[in-house]
């Protein structure tokens, strides 16, 4: 678990912050194919992908290796030298439904016009930067910018803290979550640049 002491408070956060809610009644499809197969296959295109359900890519060094054409070096939203993407998988991490038992966990989408329409493809991913990135609109931001939808709260977004997306990122650490050295990564940058709930 995250120890709070750790996790320094900064001042209110005054930044635009994007929206992001839970994908509702969404069926996870599985590959026929063996691991072994699906590794092959991989290999074949590259592009860095990863076959398993974690479904990272990068590291990304220039135009490209990440995937996506709209990675070049004249886009702020490119990814950052070596910066790898995991899909984001979490219970919510709003400040509001933080230290709630037996939170559900979701996979997230943007919710901006034309985002969210693709299924799987278009879960939000974050990155071992600590930024959150919709593959849809390529929107790609600090983690503490967004702001957050679940049942809990469906009729409002609400932002998070430091302290509340690194325990959102523990509760599924081991099962769909991210690595243990990505997890490692993403909270010492937290506490490096940790923040507070603006709401």
């Amino acid at each position: 678990m995250v120890n709070e002491n750790y996790l320094k408070l900064m001042t209110e956060n005054k930044k635009p912050v994007e929206l992001v809610q839970e994908l509702k009644d969404y069926e996870i499809k599985t590959s026929k194919l063996s691991p072994a197969a699906r590794s092959k296959v991989i290999k074949k295109w590259g592009g860095g992908y990863v076959s398993e359900d974690r479904e990272s890519y990068g590291p990304c060094r220039g135009y490209w290796p990440c995937g996506d054409s709209r990675c070049y070096d004249s886009n702020p939203h490119a990814c950052k030298t070596n910066e790898r993407f995991f899909v984001l998988y979490t219970a919510c991490p709003s400040q509001y439904c933080f230290g709630r038992p037996n939170r559900p966990k979701y996979y997230w989408k943007h919710n901006n016009p034309g985002c969210g329409n693709r299924g799987s493809d278009s879960r939000d991913k974050i990155s071992d930067e600590i930024r959150i990135r919709c593959p849809d609109c390529f929107n790609t931001t600090h983690m503490k910018h967004h702001k957050f939808r679940c049942s809990e709260h469906d009729t409002s977004y609400r932002s998070t803290s430091s302290v509340s997306f690194s325990v959102a990122l523990a509760e599924v650490l081991g099962s769909e979550g991210l690595p243990r050295e990505v997890f490692n990564k993403i909270i010492n940058k937290i506490q490096d640049e940790p923040w507070d709930a603006t709401d």
